[in-house]
């Protein structure tokens, strides 16, 4: 089969696809917009085929079981599992793990993983200090549960969900509820033990035990400045009552582009000088307070001394900041918020933050309005932003309530009462309804570059098809695979999507990789759900790297992990799962 002109235009967009990925030129749902965009102007598709996704009812399911899963954050339904998953002292490191992640792992087969993993990621770092061990042996673990926990059911994960979608674009009908659990609970199990009896082994002890309150908060370092007109003008650090701060210290001095440090009791201090301090970000207030102080750039709308909430904000893996320093990107103006300080790989950036070049996973310290908040939720910038220090808005009277709707939705889509489309808008109304969670709330809470993603990748996938680029790229699958039969067809879909995955998103290999599975499945004559679940578990199943799943990369600075750590850990995870996932899904599909 040769291709023609438009097949040839697919392939190019696709290659521009990978390109722009692995570049990390911008965030995946914007890449792939692009690319359906290039298909319609050069006249592979028509504006209703390319778009044709937009208004799958698939599309609106994943949009409100978000705010669904928000919703149970919100109403802390979980919260009286707490006491169950919190380690106790001198408990050994498998009890530990044990107690978190099979809690963890069940939940997050009925709830987002993504939101569950930042309530979690603080709480399990504070019962950790606690009980005397160090996060490291447990973040991670927990992270990884919930990742494996979400392939038991359909909505356990956002990739299951677009998967799912797509195969209903394409004519094959919704994967049910229960569908991938036959594969998804073994799976589940056999990883639960690896991560309870194995990983604990393997994970270092890389962030210190403390029992002192001041030694286990995250210390960041923070500048402020020396303004015209200061009494602090000609003192010495001792003299303007710097020396002996309760939760921080003076590290450094900037005068004149230079660095004066470390810093001495009788250094004398000048106007325009920027202390640097490192320690607890709360204490930054009451030196504000202090009326000698102020910032050395203030954000938009504020004077010098207002104070303004604080953010942590974990830099997205293709973040349009990746790489690009925050004097570049023109932080400050561009999000009103000013960042006051750098963790990387658990540890804080000394240097100069202007200068510093951002990469994935670094954990910012952010200053800026409330609206900062809900301006980035769907920037794609961040995975994560939460607030330092907030009263918690949780309606624990609403939690009975929000478990009622959730036990009916999935009763209802379970007996075939009405369809998951149905049942999860009525769950997200219901929620909505009963004040669980706002409506700007709801709308804050959809992670609208998936649901993007999801609508663009159903766009792509009828380009493979109409081209015959999907049959073609299938048909050599099959050939290469032919000596192994259906089985090594299957293997090679499952491991080429999980390649992908550690190199890109789980979203964006589900994508690029469903369309050449479900014309492999049809030419082979298998069943083309088979192959939808290996590309739905190989895509949520790479742990050798932070970027193979967000929730890793959300916890790499709470658990002070560098890069070897995921890959000395999870690659092992990757043969284990795949080691089951395939032989399963050939017995009960093939």
């Amino acid at each position: 089969m040769t291709l023609g002109p438009d097949a040839w235009i697919t392939l190019g967009a696709t290659a521009l696809i990978f390109i722009a990925l692995i570049r990390e030129l911008a965030s995946p749902d914007l890449v792939f917009v692009a690319a359906l965009l290039l298909l319609m102007i050069t006249g592979v598709l028509t504006p209703s085929e390319a778009l044709v996704g937009f208004s799958n009812p698939a599309v609106l399911a994943i949009a409100a079981l978000f705010v669904v899963a928000a919703a149970v954050i919100r109403s802390g339904a979980l919260s009286f599992l707490y006491p169950v998953m919190a380690p106790r002292p001198n408990a050994t490191p498998a009890r530990s793990v044990a107690g978190l992640i099979i809690p963890a792992a069940a939940i997050s087969a009925f709830t987002n993983n993504t939101p569950l993993v930042a309530i979690l990621t603080p709480l399990v770092r504070q019962w950790g200090l606690k009980a005397g061990i160090s996060p490291s042996r447990l973040l991670m673990p927990m992270a990884f549960a919930t990742t494996i926990g979400g392939t038991m059911t359909l909505i356990g994960t956002s990739t299951n969900l677009l998967v799912s979608a797509l195969l209903a674009a394409d004519g094959h009908g919704l994967l049910g509820l229960w569908e991938m659990s036959a594969v998804g609970v073994p799976i589940a199990i056999v990883g639960v033990l690896y991560l309870i009896f194995v990983a604990p082994r393997i994970l270092p002890d890389r962030i210190e035990v403390a029992t002192d309150e001041d030694r286990s908060a995250r210390a960041f370092q923070f500048e402020l400045a020396i303004p015209e007109g200061s009494p602090l003008d000609g003192r010495s650090i001792e003299e303007a009552a710097l020396r002996n701060l309760q939760g921080a210290f003076v590290a450094h001095i900037y005068r004149d582009g230079e660095l004066i440090g470390p810093v001495r009791p009788d250094q004398r201090l000048q106007t325009g000088d920027r202390v640097a301090f490192v320690g607890d970000p709360s204490i930054m207030a009451d030196l504000l307070g202090r009326g000698d102080l102020v910032r050395p750039i203030e954000t938009p709308s504020t004077t010098p001394s207002e104070e303004l909430p604080l953010f942590h904000a974990v830099v997205a893996a293709h973040s349009t900041l990746v790489g690009r320093t925050l004097r570049d990107v023109d932080f400050r103006n561009n999000y009103e918020a000013v960042v006051l300080g750098i963790h990387r790989s658990g540890q804080r950036v000394t240097k100069p933050l202007g200068r510093t070049r951002l990469e994935p996973g670094d954990l910012l310290l952010v200053e800026g309005h409330g609206a900062f908040e809900t301006a980035t939720a769907n920037s794609g910038d961040f995975y994560l932003v939460s607030p330092v220090r907030r009263k918690e808005m949780v309606e624990k009277k609403k939690a009975p309530v929000v478990l009622a709707i959730v036990a009916l939705m999935v009763t209802a889509v379970s007996f075939g009462w009405v369809d998951l489309v149905t049942a999860s808008l009525a769950a997200a109304l219901g929620v909505i309804g009963f004040r669980v969670i706002t409506p700007v709330d709801a709308r804050k809470n959809v992670n609208l570059p998936v649901v993007i993603m999801v609508a663009a990748g159903i766009g792509l996938g009828q380009a493979f098809a109409k081209t015959g680029l999907a049959n073609l790229v299938a048909n050599q699958v099959i050939d290469l695979t032919r000596p192994i039969g259906a089985i090594g067809v299957l293997a090679a879909i499952y491991i080429l999507t999980n390649l992908l995955t550690e190199l890109l998103t789980n979203q964006a290999s589900a994508v690029i990789v469903f369309p050449i599975a479900i014309a492999t499945a049809v030419e082979i004559g298998a069943n083309p759900h088979a192959f939808a679940i290996a590309v739905a578990i190989a895509a949520s199943a790479g742990f050798a790297t932070p970027i193979g799943y967000q929730t890793h990369l959300m916890v790499m600075n709470a658990g002070g992990y560098r890069f070897t750590d995921y890959t000395r850990t999870g690659l092992p995870l990757n043969f284990i799962v795949a080691a089951v996932a395939i032989p399963m899904i050939a017995w009960i599909w093939l």
